[in-house]
């Protein structure tokens, strides 16, 4: 189970390697589209974080997907099934390089006012002050 474990985790990387590398930008490139969000001030105030933080856990996967998930044992004592175990670790891996992307789309809604949770007082309001 640990080899196929290991192929999987490497296969994984190894494509998510690979998308990058193609899809990445040159150093070079021009700038096509702006919308004037910057990370500072427009951004959080905290940063994303990356490996070494678990993101998912048999307790979460229960309290997200409901006791069905345990093949035995409940909370932290829950034996995952199979399938689970393979999406915590796939999605652990996922999330490893951390939650950018996911920042990023909140952060610019925010600024784009398309989002503006009850109570949020913005740092920066002259800069929000667009037509």
């Amino acid at each position: 189970m640990r080899a196929t474990a290991r192929r999987v985790r490497r296969w994984i990387a190894l494509t998510a390697l690979a998308a990058l590398l193609v899809h990445a930008p040159s150093a070079s490139a021009n700038i096509v589209a702006d919308s004037g969000l910057r990370p500072n001030p427009d951004g959080f105030s905290f940063e994303s974080y990356g490996f070494g933080y678990a993101d998912l856990n048999a307790a979460q996967m229960q309290r997200i997907y409901g006791r069905r998930v345990c093949m035995s044992g409940k909370g932290e004592k829950c034996v995952l099934r199979p399938v689970m175990r393979f999406l915590v670790m796939a999605s652990n891996l996922a999330l490893g390089g951390g939650h950018c992307y996911g920042i990023a789309i909140l952060s610019e809604a925010i600024y784009q006012r398309h989002l503006l949770p009850p109570g949020l007082h913005l740092a920066h309001p002259a800069r929000r002050a667009r037509p």
